[in-house]
């Protein structure tokens, strides 16, 4: 009996855990625990519920609350092979869930800390992409904008006059291509230096977004002191207003010198309307709107050219402005 009581104190059940050896008539024969839960109060005999559940079945687990009106304990026992003695064990319910109550206390600040983690994280990331797609779609915007002017530059305007193209080929539409150049620029250039040639082309071009300013229009700097304008949807009259509204508006210019004296400001434009059709290439268009561009400045400058229609016919044709 020494020996099975040094075994039973060795059981690591908690402190309110209870091993227990029972003879099969339910007589106790050693215990660890003063209070094993399983105990008749008025005995030292299992009680009728449990001696029923430990006769029945030579191992099992339940549950119960033994004797009546005691914390619920979970019960395990086992037969002895070959002896008439029953191992009993039993803990408090509420002891085992508090055990794992705090394990899970503990996953669930590990988990919770790791997903705060991750969400900050993601929000980081995700803060970084918009930043980086933001300076890319700027990044993008300086490539195609002029670094004098702030308009369109030629890579913009390959592209979208490329686009309109197409559109106008798959609907069967109109578009209209102006070109447009600063009269005399070389020479204002050597007589005023280049600063009031910068200057006067950043006027020119603001002048130009003001009077063009349709929400498809578009007008970008082809090169030089060159501009050019983009009319989607725009037939010959339509292209002849607005380049007559350009004339005009950069007529009206008052650009002064250095000494104060306004200095007279013209353009010359080569227009081309036209309905894209098989066979065309978008290069036509621009051939035929530069074709009368020259047209214009050989009629003396600050005047308007209209290019016929069909594109095959490249020598151009003047009409009346």
């Amino acid at each position: 009996l020494s020996y099975l009581d040094s075994l039973l104190d060795g059981g690591r059940l908690g402190p309110d855990g209870a091993l227990s050896l029972w003879r099969s008539d339910g007589a106790l024969v050693l215990r660890n625990r003063v209070s094993g839960g399983h105990e008749d109060p008025q005995g030292r005999t299992i009680s009728p519920t449990y001696l029923a559940q430990v006769l029945n079945n030579h191992h099992g687990t339940f549950d119960a609350a033994l004797p009546p009106g005691t914390p619920v304990r979970r019960h395990t026992f086992v037969h002895v092979a070959d002896a008439p003695l029953i191992v009993s064990a039993s803990i408090p319910v509420s002891e085992i869930y508090s055990r794992w109550s705090h394990r899970a206390l503990a996953m669930v600040l590990v988990t919770s800390l790791a997903v705060s983690a991750i969400v900050a994280l993601t929000v980081l990331f995700r803060r970084e992409l918009l930043r980086r797609a933001e300076a890319e779609a700027q990044l993008n915007e300086l490539a195609r904008a002029d670094g004098l002017t702030g308009i369109a530059n030629r890579r913009r305007f390959d592209e979208r006059l490329g686009q309109e193209w197409r559109r106008s080929y798959r609907s069967s539409g109109r578009m209209a291509l102006l070109m447009i150049d600063v009269d005399h620029f070389k020479a204002f250039n050597d007589t005023h230096g280049h600063w009031s040639g910068d200057d006067l082309l950043i006027r020119i071009a603001a002048t130009l977004s003001q009077t063009v300013h349709r929400p498809g229009d578009l007008i970008a700097r082809y090169g030089g002191e060159e501009f050019a304008a983009i009319l989607p949807d725009t037939d010959r009259e339509g292209a002849l207003r607005i380049a007559e509204r350009i004339l005009d508006a950069v007529r009206a210019l008052r650009f002064e010198d250095s000494a104060g004296q306004v200095l007279p400001v013209t353009v010359s434009i080569g227009a081309c309307a036209l309905s894209p059709s098989p066979g065309q290439q978008v290069a036509d268009i621009v051939r035929l709107a530069d074709a009368a561009l020259y047209e214009a400045k050989d009629r003396g400058r600050n005047c308007i050219i209209m290019a016929p229609d069909m594109p095959r016919v490249l020598r151009p044709v003047a009409e009346a402005s």
